[in-house]
Order: structure tokens, then C-alpha cells, then sequence
């Protein structure tokens, strides 16, 4: 299955993948690009904006245990669906791109 396929791409270079939850910030006034990962709405993504700090996350795991979320398996949905959707408008992989430059 190709989520699983995308989980363990996202586990073997988890250091790029970290990178989107470290770096991640305002798409717009109103929209966090957190929102962009499948169930987590406006809420969810200030408190994960709070967890994070200024430090930010060393492991999937840190990300997991603070947000109470599967990192990895939300980043590999969101990746299946901008497969499955390429003209998507808002993109989580534009994200990943500019924060591993």
C-alpha cells in the first residue's frame, strides 16, 4: 500500500520530514499550514504552534507525544493526497521544498 510505502520513505529521512513540523508557519491570516495535515483544525494547530516552542522537535516521537498525533502517518496522508490531487492549490510538499534549502 502506498501509505505505507510513504511512512517508512518519511521514517528513513526523518531529519527533511522533521523539518515541515520545525519550520512550518501562517499560509495566510487565517490558515496555519499545520491545518493542511488531515483532522487538525485551527485549535489543534496554535496548540502544536505552542508545543513546539522555539526549540522545536529532535524526533517524530517529541512531535507525537506533545501534539497527542501520529507525525508520521498525518505527513504520509497529506503526501497521498497531493499525489492524488497534483493541482492542489496548497501544498505541503511547497513547504517541505523551501524549509530543506
Amino acid at each position: 500500500e502506498l501509505l505505507n510505502e510513504l511512512v517508512g520513505a518519511i521514517r528513513d529521512n526523518s531529519e527533511l520530514h522533521l523539518g515541515f513540523y520545525n519550520r512550518a508557519n501562517n499560509i495566510s491570516l487565517k490558515v496555519h499550514a499545520f491545518q493542511l495535515l488531515p483532522g487538525i483544525g485551527k485549535s489543534k494547530a496554535q496548540k502544536m504552534v505552542q508545543s513546539r516552542g522555539m526549540a522545536g522537535w529532535m524526533e517524530f516521537s517529541e512531535v507525537d507525544e506533545a501534539c497527542e498525533i501520529d507525525s508520521v502517518k498525518l505527513l504520509a496522508e497529506r503526501y497521498l493526497i497531493e499525489i492524488e490531487d497534483p493541482l492542489n492549490n496548497r501544498s505541503i510538499l511547497d513547504h517541505l521544498i523551501r524549509t530543506s534549502n
